[in-house]
């Protein structure tokens, strides 16, 4: 009997075992099944680049480009330019008038030591015709003449060397011009600079690669005073440009002081331009997209409505409506996009940015 109700016992117990077992297997299935529809659930990005050529393009459907439109425009040559403007700033003078009192300080110590070693040199000779004529004049006075003067001579190299790199900083600083005119003080422009009669301007210009040559007058004014306009002569090219700005920088004079030292300026560019013969294309502002804080567009792709390829301006010129850029990489008649270019940068990155966050 015993025997009997054990057998029934462990057959309970394996029966148990076989469901529990059972159970186990159907909640991981159950598991699996709620992390595939999870992993189905999460978004699925399509790359909609392409590689052309070693060029990356943006390929989208017909419909994506009809239902987000996407519009673009062929692209016409500018005969016209107006308002083309430019940027810079009155230049403060602090640093220039430091380099310019150090160097006087200098020349006037050098001038005190050229009169002492004349000096010195002079009572020299005279101790020499003494000594020569035996007038008790022995030869160490001579030699302990000749070390003052060795010392006096050692002091004013060291001195003109001290003049030498003031000019030489101050030239590389702020250009020939004030190197030369820093010590010599005869120029009339770099007098009244530093009598701060004048203003100095250092204006950062764009199409400098566009001109043959800088002009010699150029109108500036504030950003919110675009009446009281100053008449700006150039100077010279400035070593240094502004890295907030691309383009090169050129030094020009106000012969005033009524604008303020540090203050932001506008340069009217539109002659400049206009001197350039190679032909100038105008970008609408809409068209342009920023990436690595450079302006881009998009052109669309010569006998494919759904092809783009993102270009950059060169050398860009702003205007009132958009950019005047001369024909390089863009071209007459190519179409920009005017409408969607945004949405199409937004393409091109967003399955890199995919790509980058799975690794």
């Amino acid at each position: 009997m015993k025997s009997k109700l054990l057998i029934i016992i462990q057959s309970i117990m394996i029966i148990t075992l076989v469901w529990v077992i059972f159970l186990i297997g159907s909640d991981k299935i159950l598991l699996d099944s709620d992390i595939n529809e999870e992993e189905d659930d999460e978004e699925i990005i399509i790359d909609y680049t392409e590689l052309i050529d070693g060029l990356t393009y943006v390929r989208l459907p017909s419909a994506v480009v009809k239902n987000s439109g996407i519009t673009s425009q062929p692209l016409i040559i500018s005969s016209e330019i107006s308002d083309v403007f430019s940027y810079g700033e009155v230049v403060n003078l602090t640093d220039l008038f430091t380099k310019k009192n150090n160097l006087a300080n200098q020349f006037r110590k050098k001038i005190k030591l050229e009169n002492k070693l004349e000096g010195e040199l002079d009572i020299l000779k005279k101790l020499i015709s003494l000594n020569k004529d035996n007038k008790n004049i022995s030869d160490n006075v001579i030699l302990e003449k000749e070390g003052d003067i060795d010392i006096l001579q050692n002091d004013l190299a060291i001195i003109e060397n001290d003049i030498n790199n003031i000019i030489i900083n101050t030239e590389h600083k702020w250009g020939e011009f004030f190197g030369k005119h820093i010590a010599l003080g005869k120029n009339t422009v770099a007098k009244k600079l530093f009598d701060n009669k004048y203003r100095l301007i250092n204006i950062t210009i764009p199409s400098a690669k566009l001109a043959t040559e800088m002009p010699k007058t150029i109108n500036v004014f504030l950003p919110h005073d675009s009446k009281n306009i100053y008449k700006a002569n150039f100077i010279s090219d400035a070593p240094s440009s502004n890295i907030s700005l691309q383009g090169k920088s050129f030094f020009y004079v106000v012969e005033n002081n009524d604008i303020k030292l540090g203050s932001k300026i506008k340069a009217d560019i539109t002659k400049i331009n206009n001197q350039v013969k190679r032909k100038k294309l105008f970008i609408p502002s809409e068209s342009v997209v920023w990436t690595s804080g450079k302006p881009w567009v998009f052109i669309k792709k010569d006998g494919d409505e759904n092809i783009f390829l993102r270009k950059p301006l060169i050398n860009p010129l702003e205007t009132e409506n958009g950019w005047i850029i001369l024909e390089d990489n863009l071209k007459n008649n190519e179409l920009v996009v005017v409408d969607g270019a945004q949405l199409l940068l937004s393409e091109e990155f967003k399955y890199q940015i995919k790509n980058e966050n799975e690794d």
